[in-house]
């Protein structure tokens, strides 16, 4: 965008568009919100009082911090230890293999350290992605997702698997991933004195049935933060996925356009919740939008966003 694009107010339009290898194609489009340093650039612009000014980077995020990626097993215990299985994942590069024994087993999977202490506000949920080979193997009352705190396997709240499917309003399907965004809330305390305050781990207890041992697949656990910042007083984008240089501008009309693609090998998986337009060579927010129910970037696919700025008159 340059200065004498800007003649009078300005609508801010954004679009996301996923495309499969086979030309499938899904799109998701919000306006946004100006932020007060993105409105000040603008007004400054339209008074001739500054320079040429550039949208420079789009910034995608998923709205809260990872706790784990579940690509590998550094630091988890188990009996059997879970493993790490790079053909049946939902983002990254693979997912977290659990197991038990045998039937009517129990195995207590955990790593109490797999992020640095981190907070869930109020109002936060907690996302993951969970595949149960065959569901009739796994007693999902007795089965536990279990979230770490105070830096060891000690402290945790859990949520049961049959509270999942209650709180979710859908059920686990065999070989089916399931996602789900449990609020903390409604998890409970399991052992100690855990604190949303200092989130530091998580971990799986499963309870096979007599029907044999289960295939459980768990990845991409992160918080979903219930103070996500999209007013006009925000100034950053938090927990980024990308940040990726504008090289892709065009101008229709009153219509400034810029580009920002995600080829096959990136955003692998992910699920974008917020995204920011900068300018200033990347110093300023000028807009930014909340994807309340995500752009999950499935496998494959590739991405693209797109940012348009219009000025409503003459």
């Amino acid at each position: 965008m340059k200065q004498n694009d800007l003649v009078s107010p300005v609508k801010g339009w954004v679009t996301l568009e996923q495309f499969a290898a086979d030309g499938a194609r899904v799109s998701f489009e919000k306006s946004n919100t100006f932020t007060l340093a993105g409105a000040t650039l603008i007004a400054k612009a339209f008074a001739g009082e500054a320079a040429d000014m550039e949208t420079y980077s789009i910034v995608t995020s998923s709205g809260g911090p990872r706790i784990s990626d579940c690509d590998g097993t550094a630091g988890f215990t188990g009996s059997p230890a879970p493993t790490a299985d790079s053909s049946i994942y939902r983002q990254g590069l693979a997912s977290l293999s659990i197991t038990t024994s045998g039937p009517s087993t129990t195995n207590t999977v955990a790593n109490g350290t797999t992020v640095a202490s981190t907070t869930a506000p109020s109002g936060s949920g907690i996302e993951f992605s969970m595949r149960i080979e065959a569901t009739a193997r796994v007693s999902l009352g007795s089965s536990e997702l279990r979230i770490f705190t105070n830096g060891g396997t000690a402290n945790y709240w859990k949520v049961t698997l049959a509270d999942v499917e209650t709180l979710t309003g859908t059920a686990f399907a065999d070989t089916t991933w399931k996602v789900s965004r449990v609020p903390i809330a409604d998890f409970t305390t399991g052992a100690g004195t855990p604190s949303w305050s200092a989130v530091t781990g998580l971990g799986v207890f499963v309870t096979s049935t007599a029907v044999g041992a289960p295939e459980i697949y768990l990845d991409n656990v992160f918080i979903y933060r219930g103070d996500l910042d999209t007013a006009n007083t925000a100034t950053s984008v938090p927990n980024a996925l990308a940040t990726t240089i504008i090289t892709d501008r065009s101008r229709s009309g009153r219509t400034t356009t810029s580009r920002a693609l995600y080829g096959a090998n990136e955003l692998v998986g992910e699920t974008v919740y917020l995204a920011g337009l900068f300018g200033d060579t990347g110093s300023t927010l000028i807009g930014i939008t909340a994807i309340s129910a995500g752009v999950y970037k499935a496998i494959g696919n590739t991405l693209l966003v797109t940012w348009s700025l219009t000025t409503q008159g003459g």
